[in-house]
């Protein structure tokens, strides 16, 4: 009984009605249990967690999973392990649990490696790098879908070999590292098309679109999805024929055999001629049916392919459509954020207001994205010069919000109220920040808010004033030129914290001829270099006095020569942000 509802399970589940095929896997399962039949139990927990996998419902696939692959550690059963590994690896990528699949995926790989199945070793390399590159760990993604290459190709494995060119064509696609994707993805399609293997080929036409539509090159995008479109019609065709094909050899086949059947039995019985009419008569009539029969499969056949075919060029004039308004969709979002790009410009201080207030200076501002999350303000009021650079929560057009925020405050307190000591004005932004978007330090609130570093320098007694938010100051005195000062920022930020005392205050006597360098934390914070390290507080230094004995505009020139040298090939990671004044 056992054995039939689980036969009659399978039909259903080839047939893709997953509901009756778990209607009749859970009863084979319970009669296995109550016979103890482990093989038998083992088949049920993995069927029913593979249908509930191709139902959507991976929570309650994992469930049966996890059963399966207990009761197959407890017997030792290697084949059923590696199934089972393979299977909660899939549906844990699935829910998104990423490290979960991913050292699942490491442990079958361990076990495969144990067994020296070089196919299957090449296989679980490929999905750690899949499980990887969603991970966004994308030099790690690119070492194991190498790895998976190399086997693939010492094993010529054509369609894997492919495979692998368009995923790792896909991570530098991901890193916007254009030439490699492209590099990659071509080699993939050269090896598909010398093999004919037309599924691998047509996935990297989709690869190249993308590729070409990120560049913003929309006529190749275009050209690579048409070719998209196309192979994946004929692959359609070509099924259609090949099942056409097959009927039609079934037919001759059948037709030949009767043929022979027809020989024997008029051989047998000669004697009989009465008899020999009627088997012909019969045969004929038998073979006349079996004629129509197959005619009229035929055209219904041809009827169908014609009816799918009209469908998918309804849906291909439907996404050409859709294509063109995502287009026109995504340029009216550009031209938006451009344009809140020019009103972010307009309240930053730069030009002839900035060289009035700050006499010789230089400003390096370079947003990761359109609009920026950094801001740097600057007034004077009576005899005090106020200079401050900010960055906000997030970069971007959350991050834009928030400055022009922060000018908006800095504004009403300095400009308008007149406080000019560096600590009072941190206190009171913090407080507009916290009545503006209404914090209240619940569990599980946004945390918005600013790091900053906010100086006020007395332009009669060239007292400066410092008070700081995660962001601190330096400073190179002209007596001192082979020392940076640094004056540290309390560590909390001018938003909603957990504890909020009054910001702490800093004070300095100034002489002519040093500088002050006030900045965010995207230039130290910024991964480059041979191996892809963060800059570091150190390294900044160092280019500052490096750069220190130059006037101010040399200085900035090669304050960014550093840093495009050390970013390389990576990816901008934040806004950055860094201004000098040499008083």
């Amino acid at each position: 009984m056992a054995v039939c509802y689980g036969d009659i399970a399978s039909v259903y589940e080839q047939q893709s009605d997953y509901k009756n095929a778990i209607e009749n896997y859970l009863p084979a399962l319970k009669l296995y249990e109550k016979i103890n039949n482990i093989d038998g139990i083992t088949f049920c927990l993995n069927q029913l967690g593979n249908t509930y996998y191709a139902l959507g419902k991976y929570a309650k696939a994992l469930e049966y999973l996890n059963q399966c692959l207990a009761i197959d550690e407890k017997q030792g059963n290697t084949e059923g392990i590696v199934m089972s590994l393979n299977n909660l690896a899939n549906n844990y990528q699935k829910l998104g649990l990423l490290d979960t699949a991913y050292t699942l995926h490491n442990r079958l790989l361990n076990i495969r490696l144990e067994l020296g199945d070089s196919l299957a070793i090449a296989q679980s390399l490929g999905n750690l790098g899949s499980v990887l590159s969603e991970q966004k760990k994308y030099d790690n993604a690119l070492k194991y879908f190498s790895n998976a290459l190399k086997l693939f190709t010492n094993l010529k494995k054509t369609d894997d070999i492919g495979i692998s060119y368009n995923n790792i064509a896909e991570v530098y696609m991901k890193r916007r590292m254009f030439t490699q994707a492209l590099e990659n993805a071509m080699l993939g399609l050269q090896v598909a098309r010398e093999a004919n293997l037309k599924s691998v080929v047509k996935d990297i036409y989709k690869t190249l679109s993308k590729i070409f539509e990120l560049q913003q090159d929309y006529g190749q995008a275009f050209r690579y999805q048409q070719l998209y479109n196309e192979i994946k019609d004929s692959l359609i065709t070509e099924e259609s024929t090949r099942l056409i094909a097959e009927m039609q050899t079934s037919f001759e086949t059948e037709k030949k055999e009767k043929e022979i059947e027809l020989l024997s039995k008029e051989k047998e019985l000669q004697k009989s001629a009465i008899n020999r009419r009627n088997i012909i008569i019969w045969s004929t009539i038998g073979g006349l049916i079996l004629v129509i029969f197959f005619i009229v499969f035929l055209w219904n056949r041809f009827v169908i392919i014609r009816s799918q075919k009209s469908i998918i060029e309804r849906q291909k004039i439907i996404v050409d459509k859709k294509s063109k308004e995502l287009q026109t969709a995504l340029s009216n979002i550009t031209d938006s954020i451009n344009y809140a790009k020019r009103i972010q410009q307009a309240v930053l201080p730069t030009g002839e207001y900035a060289n009035n207030i700050l006499s010789e200076h230089f400003i390096f501002f370079k947003p990761k994205d359109i609009v920026s999350g950094d801001f740097y303000w600057a007034t004077r009021i009576n005899e005090w010069l106020i200079v401050t650079v900010a960055d906000c929560t997030g970069h971007g057009i959350p991050g834009a919000f928030m400055s022009m925020l922060g000018v908006s405050f800095l504004n009403e307190i300095v400009r308008k109220k007149e406080i000019t000591n560096a600590s009072e004005v941190l206190d009171h932004l913090r407080v507009s920040i916290i009545e503006a978007l209404q914090q209240k330090g619940k569990e599980g609130e946004q945390q918005d808010g600013m790091d900053i570093a906010f100086c006020a320098i007395n332009t009669i007694t060239s007292i400066l004033q410092f008070a700081g938010a995660k962001n601190s100051l330096c400073i190179i005195q002209k007596d001192r030129p082979n020392e940076v000062k640094e004056l540290k920022a309390a560590r909390m930020p001018v938003g909603i914290y957990i504890e909020m005392p009054p910001f702490p205050q800093s004070e300095i006597s100034l002489t002519k001829g040093d500088i002050i360098y006030l900045s965010s934390d995207g230039y130290i914070d910024q991964f480059g270099g041979e191996n892809r390290k963060k800059l570091t507080n150190k390294k900044y230094k160092e280019i500052l006095l490096k750069i220190s004995k130059e006037p101010m505009n040399i200085q900035k020139e090669m304050l960014i020569r550093e840093f495009n040298n050390w970013i390389g090939e990576n990816e901008q990671i934040d806004d950055v942000t860094v201004l000098g004044i040499r008083i």
